[in-house]
């Protein structure tokens, strides 16, 4: 089975916790599933090379510690600081 569907990876519905019912709770499971994107988008290109999966011990919950955090930060921060320097030429 595929990784990404069993774990839910990529998943982006108003009622992000499957409660049937749109609360304060889903938006901040959102913010935070947007937040880690990068994070989960190397966890899931990992987990596509069955060896290196295996080997760095890939899981549903990689990515979304505090790794992943520190991860996305870093990309998120690259980003930025990359589009600040296209809007700066432009």
């Amino acid at each position: 089975m595929d990784m990404d569907a069993y774990c839910g990876r990529f998943r982006f519905a108003w009622d992000m916790n499957a409660d049937l019912a749109f609360s304060i709770s889903d938006l901040w499971l959102l913010a935070q599933a947007l937040y880690l994107l990068p994070a989960t988008a190397l966890t899931s290109a990992l987990h596509s090379i069955d060896a290196t999966a295996t080997f760095f011990e890939v899981s549903c919950s990689t990515g979304q510690g505090l790794g992943g955090f520190a991860l996305s930060t870093v990309a998120w921060f690259t980003a930025l600081v990359l589009l600040q320097e296209v809007l700066v030429k432009a």
